[in-house]
């Protein structure tokens, strides 16, 4: 799949999941079915019809645009950041720079972020999941760009797009990967800017690189500067030699010329083999990592804007019928025609869970109990799971609570997936009708039923496990 395809189709659900309905427009709807059978490829044929008539198309390029010009922006600012380290050391006249503290300075950051890219990615390889997470300088670069998207007075197309740029790059192998490769450049700029510095230093102001300690000897020094020294000498380029170090301690004099020149060259030296070429080999290989990615991008169908458009897209000629995998997110069986089809008969024996509100808020019936307790965050679900695996067998059933006042979005969806696999009894969806949801306009209260009848369906509950309530 193209990302520009990608970003179409998910600045389109973001444009209508605003207005709350899909944009009807039968021919393009007809030219989507024609596309393939695959559920996906109509969506991506609807989004690419629909962006040419109008402004989706423009709002994705600009929105791309302005990410690029805050990475510009970004990447800049380290270069000149990487000149300002190399200027923070040395001082007086003639100026003098300490050895070991321009190397630390220069080397060091850079090489506790390498370590931890490994990490994260011998844990990816380890776990054969994705990418848990993007890098610190990306991060801060989307954040920037989220500043600037709050700043610029965008329409509706502008902000969607924006969304569906953001939720690309934090929501995906590629675009983490992606985040990772703006880091890694970020990183390579402060790099090339720190040997544009050393050079000024060298060529300009003639530093004298010393070093000086009440603790540590000659010959510690020696030790110290071995391992990085033996490493810029395995690419071949000249290294000081113990003599050299023992001569630049600070209390020697008077300090050689030639001096001055090894050490310089070895700085170098040291922060092109140290820094920049180990920064270089992580970048091909997220560039690698990242194709791949895009190779197996692929759309969300859990998302309430696509289920949404299963009866345009994926129209059934007869009211119980069976998708097929190449139809639809999930297999569904028997399919519901309608909520108010469902029985209102709850299980007996199950145990009880709400969704984001407290039970006496949406359930006043005083027979039941909520075993399992409300689940709000994330950090909810890993309780639910814990007590769903260690409580009695007594049960025959879980019921979850649902308001319909809530919006069935992508993270409810997925908390109900997890709940279904997890659970080893049936699992009961209870949509309740509580005095919120009896505020919302009739019509939308009815769109609000049938995506959340759309989404348990395709989470994979049948007709007999939804129910309806009114408190």
């Amino acid at each position: 799949m193209r990302l520009q395809s990608y970003l179409l189709a998910e600045t389109l659900r973001h444009v209508e999941e605003d207005a709350g309905t899909p944009r009807l427009a039968p021919d393009a709807e007809k030219q989507a079915i024609a596309a393939g059978p695959a559920f996906p490829d109509r969506i991506l044929a609807r989004a690419a019809i629909l962006a040419s008539a109008s402004a989706i198309t423009v709002a994705v390029q600009r929105a791309g645009g302005r990410i690029l010009f805050v990475v510009l922006g970004f990447t800049a600012l380290c270069f000149i950041i990487g000149i300002g380290a190399t200027h923070a050391l040395p001082e007086g006249f003639p100026a003098r720079a300490n050895i070991v503290s321009l190397l630390a300075l220069l080397l060091l950051p850079n090489l506790v972020s390498l370590l931890f890219w490994l990490a994260l990615s011998i844990r990816s390889l380890i776990s054969q999941g994705p990418i848990a997470a993007s890098g610190w300088l990306g991060r801060q670069t989307l954040a920037a760009y989220a500043l600037l998207e709050r700043l610029f007075h965008a329409n509706a197309s502008a902000r969607a797009a924006g969304r569906a740029w953001r939720d690309y790059l934090t929501q995906t192998a590629g675009g983490r990967r992606r985040l990772i490769i703006i880091s890694h450049c970020c990183w390579i700029a402060a790099l090339i800017g720190a040997l544009t510095g050393c050079w000024w230093l060298l060529v300009v102001r003639q530093v004298d690189f010393v070093w000086g300690s009440t603790l540590l000897t000659v010959a510690d020094v020696q030790s110290l500067l071995g391992n990085i020294t033996r490493w810029v000498a395995a690419f071949g380029f000249s290294v000081p030699s113990p003599d050299d170090i023992a001569a630049s301690r600070i209390d020697t004099q008077p300090y050689a010329a030639d001096l001055r020149r090894h050490w310089g060259v070895f700085i170098l030296n040291a922060i092109f083999t140290l820094a920049l070429l180990p920064r270089l080999i992580a970048l091909v290989l997220d560039l690698i990592g990242y194709w791949r990615a895009v190779k197996n991008l692929q759309l969300d169908l859990t998302h309430p804007g696509y289920v949404r458009l299963l009866p345009l897209l994926m129209p059934l000629h007869h009211a119980h019928a069976s998708l097929d995998t190449a139809d639809g997110p999930a297999r569904v069986t028997d399919r519901p025609s309608g909520i108010s089809t469902l029985s209102p008969n709850l299980p007996a024996d199950a145990a009880w869970l709400a969704l984001e509100h407290p039970p006496a808020q949406l359930f006043p019936r005083k027979d039941i109990k909520i075993d399992l307790g409300v689940l709000a965050t994330h950090g909810d679900l890993q309780t639910v799971m814990e007590r769903l695996a260690t409580r009695a067998p007594g049960w025959q059933a879980v019921c979850i609570l649902a308001d319909l006042a809530i919006t069935p979005d992508q993270g409810i969806a997925r908390q109900l997936q997890k709940l279904i696999s997890a659970s080893t009894r049936p699992v009961h969806l209870v949509l309740v009708t509580s005095s919120r949801a009896a505020a919302i306009p009739a019509a939308d209260l009815q769109t609000r039923r049938e995506d959340w009848l759309r989404l348990a369906v395709h989470a994979g509950l049948t007709a007999e496990r939804l129910h309806q309530y009114v408190a």
